[in-house]
């Protein structure tokens, strides 16, 4: 299945929204090893602070330990 990942929006639910249904996320993560690779990885987490009625983007980056 994969490590398990989750964002969550607004837990305190500060910001007033007509509809909080969409301020969780999850999904899994899975590690395979290749023959190109290893399975170690570098993974950073950045924290985002939304505006009001703004859209939000959340990206990641991963790269295999060797391709320093």
């Amino acid at each position: 299945m994969g490590i398990p990942i989750k964002v969550s929006v607004d837990p305190s639910f500060d910001i007033q929204e007509s509809d909080a249904d969409n301020n969780i996320a999850s999904t899994h993560f899975k590690v395979v090893k290749t023959k190109a690779s290893n399975p170690s990885f570098y993974m950073s987490f950045l924290s985002l602070v939304g505006a009001v009625g703004a859209a939000v983007l959340m990206s990641a980056y991963y790269r295999n330990k060797d391709e320093e």
